[in-house]
């Protein structure tokens, strides 16, 4: 039986994909002063590390971006509360989906196949000499 999904994420979360190439730097700020140092010699460094003065600039950089969160937002116990309703020409669609030519496929032949759902895509009408695919049977969409 496959592993369940939300297991697979977790380890990935976790432990990270076992299979991946890690980076050459680290992701760990506190580090990569140092590791700047080391790789770009004692010249260039100083060039972009400075700070002028007290270095307030640089501390109120870091000050800054310690703001931001990144959170993800898989497994959480909120989805009952997700909304992602759009409203789009006055009209409300619960799940947005947007229909676009895929391939040899335009927006003509698609809407020969579906043309028992919502009209909305269609906003530049039919192409002239339009002739619909040979196979006519209906398609079920649901």
């Amino acid at each position: 039986m496959p592993e369940n999904y939300s297991n697979y994420i977790t380890k990935l979360y976790r432990n990270g994909d076992p299979g991946a190439k890690r980076p050459g730097v680290t992701a760990d700020f506190r580090d990569l002063e140092e590791q700047a140092r080391h790789a770009l010699g004692a010249r260039a460094f100083n060039y972009i590390a400075g700070g002028a003065g007290e270095k307030s600039t640089t501390d109120s950089n870091r000050l800054a971006f310690r703001q931001w969160k990144i959170i993800p937002k898989m497994m959480r116990d909120k989805m009952s509360a997700q909304d992602i309703s759009v409203e789009l020409f006055g009209q409300s669609y619960d799940n947005p989906v947007i229909m676009a030519p895929v391939a040899l496929a335009s927006f003509e032949t698609a809407a020969h196949f579906f043309r028992k759902a919502h009209r909305w895509a269609r906003t530049s009408g039919p192409k002239p000499k339009f002739e619909p695919p040979a196979q006519t049977e209906d398609v079920d969409v649901a």
